[in-house]
């Protein structure tokens, strides 16, 4: 019996959708209140009901230990996507979304989370959480709005990869549909496929990407009433002028932050991204190298990749050589603004190729731990690799991988 109240805190919208891919029902539940109250949001919401998963699976017979010995890449595994009680709402940063589901790349338990505005638009649609089980015959993508939830034939998106995909959503449709993509990684079921969400947000660890591949799943796309308020407990709390509020303490947090505060206060996410960190894990001589073998490397070519070196680059480039032009952007009500949109240029100033980023994870694992101290080629590696929908930094723990191994086989000859 449940020993809380049947009413939900604030915050919450108080269903759930439940999307069967393999028979193509949908279900549509009310939140659990007791579950809502113990596990608050995001990944704690979103691992109680994954439990709740693997438990009925083994109540119906099926299996002993169902998460044991359900295959990752099987229609018995799920993705479960939720929202917390502050998404969307005036609180900074709370345009944050959660997925877990059990990892194909280690067959444990999987969690991914990404920010941008997905999660946003998803909640103004009426769910706290989306809980996709089976696995279609044939590719299909989700359109979820406030009035219908539909699954469509998706034979036109195919063969696009994630960027594609994203772009034909957002051009047919004039409310912007904001849209989780998987591209030819998760197609092709790599382990360490991504669930992108825009050009470079994504659901980046253990194989999301590969979890919606098997499931047939290549994209969901959300149009919501953009006017559909969230409840709170208390409106004046949310009031950035109140100084007394949970809302302006938050931000105030935030201004002071030695990453977070704002670019005149010299805050080093604001003002480099979160390259930004790259300098200071060198300085502490924790940027990996060779594999993970040492951290050793030449401060002139850390300067190379750096954040600096990001935010300056069209100015140090030297003669000849290609360009990175940068513009901040942010997600959903951030005040940090880490977010980088990127073009990269030749000497003429022609157009290489754009995307976003490229992250310190990525120069990181896809740059220096492999010896590569040129920025712009990490930044065309990270524009691919969000592509394809693969995880950059188990991409570069792979090839440097691959490297040692080769070595170590052509030295022993």
């Amino acid at each position: 019996m449940n020993t809380f109240s049947k009413n939900l805190p604030p915050g919450y919208m108080g269903k759930i959708l439940i999307i069967d891919l393999g028979s193509k029902k949908i279900k549509k539940e009310k939140l659990d209140p007791e579950i809502a109250r113990l596990f608050h949001g995001n990944r704690g919401l979103g691992v109680a009901y994954l439990y709740r998963h693997f438990k009925r699976l083994e109540e119906s017979g099926k299996y002993k230990n169902a998460f044991k010995e359900v295959d990752p890449l099987s229609g018995d595994n799920v993705a479960i996507i939720s929202t917390a009680p502050s998404t969307a709402t005036k609180m900074p940063t709370s345009g944050r979304v959660h997925m877990n589901f059990k990892s194909p790349l280690t067959s444990g338990y999987g969690s991914a989370n990404s920010g941008g505005y997905w999660g946003v638009d998803f909640k103004k649609t009426g769910y706290d959480m989306l809980i996709l089980e089976g696995k279609s015959e044939k590719p299909v993508y989700l359109l979820i709005t406030n009035n219908s939830v539909e699954i469509k034939d998706a034979d036109v998106l195919d063969s696009m990869n994630s960027e594609e995909i994203q772009k034909h959503f957002k051009e047919d449709s004039p409310k912007k549909m904001q849209v989780l993509s998987i591209g030819e990684a998760g197609r092709k079921l790599s382990l360490y496929a991504n669930v992108m969400s825009d050009k470079g947000r994504t659901f980046g660890r253990g194989g999301a990407g590969a979890v919606f591949g098997s499931k047939n799943l290549i994209a969901v796309a959300v149009s919501p009433d953009r006017s559909t308020k969230i409840s709170v407990s208390n409106e004046d709390e949310m009031d950035i002028k109140n100084k007394g509020g949970s809302v302006y303490k938050a931000k105030v947090k935030l201004d002071v932050g030695k990453f977070t505060r704002k670019e005149q206060h010299y805050g080093s996410l604001a003002s480099m991204g979160s390259l930004g960190l790259a300098g200071m894990v060198n300085n502490f001589d924790q940027l990996i190298h060779n594999n993970m073998i040492d951290t050793n490397h030449e401060l002139s070519d850390i300067q190379k990749v750096d954040g600096e070196a990001l935010r300056n680059h069209s100015k140090i480039a030297g003669a000849g050589e290609d360009v990175i032009e940068v513009k901040k952007d942010t997600c959903y009500n951030c005040s940090i603004t880490c977010k980088r949109k990127t073009t990269v240029k030749n000497s003429k100033g022609d157009v290489i190729d754009s995307g976003e980023g490229p992250e310190f994870e990525t120069v990181a694992l896809l740059g220096v731990n492999l010896s590569i101290y040129d920025l712009p080629l990490i930044a065309r590696a990270n524009y691919q690799a969000n592509r394809y929908g693969m995880d950059t930094i188990t991409l570069g723990s792979t090839i440097a991988a691959f490297v040692e191994l080769y070595t170590l086989i052509k030295d022993s000859n």
